[in-house]
């Protein structure tokens, strides 16, 4: 995937989650179904799990280098971080605790969208800044898939943010 489809994947997954969101009412919004998390815990979450991104961003090429050393393999496609991604999954793999939501109120609904939002944008921003050369080149950690490049990264957080859409869906559905 390259940065133009990047940039328009991330848009249109967080905004069709949003969107989402958005059509919920406040019951359904904060509602937990079969100990499965409520579309207020999903939206914090994925808020969660992509701010931090933010953080690598504040480090120049060199030091992420030496910090988590340079990929030595081509990136891997979209539908290879996705397959990864599910394969940690099916063998256990959970959210780690400081990404797992407690419940979340209506009232938090407004700021967590706005945050959203505002991370990506900034996210996408970011990803304006890099060369197509250097999503390939700079690893960064993550707590499932090990060490993966930035295009692995921004496609795992594409990914996820449809995911976790997903989950929503199929949670209220089965109310």
């Amino acid at each position: 995937m390259k940065k133009t489809e990047i940039t328009k994947k991330f848009k249109e997954n967080t905004n069709n989650f949003v969107s989402y969101i958005y059509t919920l009412s406040d019951q359904d919004f904060e509602k937990i179904t079969n100990n499965k998390w409520s579309p207020g815990q999903q939206l914090k979450h994925v808020y969660l799990s992509t701010k931090p991104i933010k953080l690598i961003f504040l480090l120049p090429k060199f030091l992420l280098n030496i910090f988590f050393g340079k990929p030595k393999r081509p990136s891997k496609s979209y539908n290879e971080v996705i397959t990864d991604y599910q394969k940690a999954l099916a063998n256990g793999g959970k959210a780690p605790s400081m990404y797992i939501p407690k419940q979340i109120s209506i009232d938090k609904k407004e700021r967590l969208i706005k945050q959203l939002n505002n991370t990506v944008d900034k996210l996408i921003d970011k990803l304006s800044q890099k060369s197509e050369e250097d999503l390939d080149t700079i690893f960064t950690p993550h707590p499932l898939l090990g060490k993966i490049t930035l295009r692995e990264l921004y496609c795992f957080t594409i990914y996820h943010i449809s995911h976790h859409h997903k989950k929503t869906e199929e949670n209220l559905t089965k109310l």
